[in-house]
Formats: structure tokens, C-alpha cells, sequence
């Protein structure tokens, strides 16, 4: 009953006036960023040169959402390698912690769909961000493999929700194969990132953006160089494990 009542409307309509400002000014700024990155993207070459806008965008948008972030764990990143980067998946804004608190080049992966967007789309695909056609597995599968490449030439780092999804009844869906394929299989190892309390800003089901305290727990990582793909599967369930023995 008490949740029911903490998602009903009426309860939270005193959210309504912060969150039409963070996506008025998520507009604002996002577009017209977007719009100069692209063009810029025919003059610069340097992927790097983008990630470090395209992360201040990130921090830019939390920073107006009001979120006091602590973040733990930098120095289990090494920034002169790049990774396959997981993390639990609770909020909309998951997406732009990620992108904003990790020194890293991220890239994300995106449904299909995002690439038609007006400008937004463009520029992302010449970013290499990688896009997939769930409904189609077998082309979501040549266009993950097609897009690694881009990711390793460019040495970018891949951020994967291995759940699939934020909409759940509980703390942690089982995990999808698809990130662990792709660490063994371009020899990446596993970043583990714990999102803390970020399921209380948007709670599944609903729009609102609430002001919270959250954490970033940055993990050690998992090597995968001495993994083949019969090892997928130990993997996965390795990685399920921590993240069920830390939430």
C-alpha cells in the first residue's frame, strides 16, 4: 500500500516542477551541443577531443538534477586500457552517470530507434556508439561485431546494462550473454560498476526526478585474457555473483 501510494500521481506532483526543469534543460543544452559536436566531428578526427565534451554535457545534466554523488573506486581504473563496463540499471539517469563519473572514453549501446533522431542520432553514430536491432537478432549480432571494431581502433571502453532493463520488481535481473561474449571475444576485461540508490531518483514507471544521495562503486576488474567462449557462461555467473552479493 505504501508503495502503491509513493508512485501514485497525486503523491508525487511535488516532483513536477523539478523534473519539467532538468528535461527543459536537457533540451536546451543537448541539441545545440549536439549540433556543433557534429559538425565538428568532419573537422576532428580525435575521439578523445569528444569524450571529454560529451562527458561535461553528462556531469552538466546531473549537476541540474540535483543529485549529491559520491563516487568510490578510481583507482581501479586504468585509463590506458580500455574495458567492457557493467553496471546494475535502476534509473534514466544510470546513463549519464556512467558517461559523466568515469574517466574513461565510453560509448553506449542504443536501441536502433535512437540512430533516427534529429542530430542527436548523427552525432552519436559518428561517435561510435553502437545501435542494435533487437527485433532482428541475427543483424543486432553482425552489427555488435561490426561496431567492435570501431571500439577497439578508436580505444573506446563499451558501457553494458547486462540486464536489458530498468523496469523490474526486483534489485537485480538475471544477466544477458551479450557483454561477456563480447569481453572474451575482444579480449576485454570486465569493469564491475555498482549504481547505489539511483532507483529512487525515477523509480520504474514513472517520470518523475527526484533529489537523492547516490553512490558509484567502482570495482576492481576482471581480467578475461585467459577465457574462451566456453567460458561465457562462468562469466556471466561470476559477475551476477558480485553484484548480488554487493546490492
Amino acid at each position: 500500500m505504501i508503495k502503491e501510494k509513493e508512485n501514485s500521481f497525486f503523491h508525487n506532483i511535488k516532483y513536477m516542477p523539478r523534473t519539467f526543469f532538468i528535461i527543459f534543460i536537457a533540451v536546451i543544452i543537448t541539441f545545440p551541443f549536439a549540433g556543433l559536436l557534429y559538425l565538428l566531428t568532419f573537422l576532428i578526427k580525435n575521439q578523445q577531443f569528444f569524450s571529454k565534451f560529451v562527458r561535461g554535457w553528462a556531469n552538466v545534466i546531473l549537476w541540474f538534477s540535483g543529485l549529491k554523488i559520491n563516487v568510490t573506486g578510481l583507482e581501479n581504473i586504468d585509463t590506458n586500457k580500455q574495458y567492457i563496463v557493467i553496471a546494475n540499471h535502476e534509473s534514466s539517469l544510470d546513463i549519464f552517470l556512467g558517461i559523466g563519473k568515469l574517466p574513461l572514453q565510453i560509448r553506449m549501446v542504443s536501441k536502433d530507434g535512437v540512430k533516427k533522431l534529429p542530430i542527436i542520432g548523427r552525432l552519436m553514430t559518428r561517435l561510435n556508439y553502437v545501435f542494435l536491432d533487437l527485433a532482428n537478432p541475427k543483424h543486432a549480432v553482425k552489427q555488435l561485431n561490426d561496431s567492435m571494431k570501431n571500439i577497439i581502433k578508436h580505444h573506446l571502453s563499451l558501457f553494458v546494462f547486462p540486464e536489458g532493463s530498468r523496469i523490474k520488481d526486483v534489485s537485480l535481473l538475471p544477466f544477458k550473454k551479450g557483454a561477456f561474449v563480447l569481453s572474451i571475444n575482444n579480449n576485454l576485461p570486465i569493469l564491475p560498476i555498482i549504481f547505489r540508490e539511483t532507483g529512487k531518483i525515477t523509480p520504474p514507471h514513472t517520470i518523475w526526478v527526484k533529489k537523492r544521495k547516490v553512490a558509484v562503486e567502482i570495482l576492481p576488474e576482471i581480467p578475461t585474457n585467459d577465457l574462451n567462449n566456453e567460458d561465457v557462461e562462468k562469466l556471466r555467473d561470476k559477475c551476477y555473483n558480485i553484484y548480488k552479493d554487493n546490492l
